[in-house]
């Protein structure tokens, strides 16, 4: 959202369109609000967590595309390739674009591939949590922008300071340390972050 002013605000117009006045996004919301949908597409897909998938093994000889798979061999998925595929996304498959994952009328697009079929793994070896982690970050995304706004942290002459766009690679990749500015919308937001009840439905130990 540092990166991407202008995602934050359509997906704070979003929200702020359909949920009444105090109220937090609950999961019921989700079909009603597809910009915070493609959002969450879009951040599965721009730079996966796994760029690479867990190793499988060829239990038989196979032909695939004419290429000879002899049993036995190593075979890695590479999703990173895979999701930024020109003929998966053509509109700047290499750019954060969530609008690619929205029809014209602004709907969710079920016709483009989502990235959540191979983000967390392949067939029988799919990851078993894959709904939760989904669940996780569509919450996530919808409760931090209903509720604050994200910006640059300023140098001492007063300018924006825009974080380097550098990851940490390798079997689980993630953006180094930057600094960046979180802070209530207005007060209005301020009393809906001060009154949740972060213990609703959590196991507290």
């Amino acid at each position: 959202m540092v990166l991407h002013p202008e995602v934050q605000k359509k997906a704070q117009d979003e929200l702020d369109t359909v949920l009444a006045n105090g109220a937090m996004p609950q999961f019921s919301d989700r079909s009603q609000l597809p910009y915070i949908e493609a959002l969450t597409r879009e951040v599965v897909r721009w730079h996966p967590v796994s760029p690479q998938a867990v190793a499988h093994r060829a239990m038989e000889d196979n032909i695939y595309f004419r290429y000879f798979i002899p049993k036995g061999t190593l075979l890695i998925g590479n999703t990173w390739t895979i999701l930024h595929d020109e003929k998966l996304y053509p509109d700047r498959p290499h750019e954060f674009v969530p609008e690619r994952f929205l029809d014209a009328q602004g709907y969710l697009d079920k016709s483009v591939f989502n990235p959540s079929r191979v983000a967390y793994g392949y067939d029988r070896r799919i990851c078993p949590g894959r709904h939760v982690a989904d669940a996780d970050i569509w919450i996530t995304i919808a409760s931090v922008l209903r509720t604050c706004h994200i910006t640059c942290v300023l140098d001492e002459i007063g300018k924006s300071v825009l974080p380097a766009r550098r990851f940490q690679n390798g079997l689980i990749s993630h953006p180094e340390p930057f600094l960046c500015n979180v802070q209530p919308r207005s007060e209005a937001h301020k009393l809906m972050i001060d009154t949740l009840d972060l213990t609703d439905g959590c196991i507290l130990e």
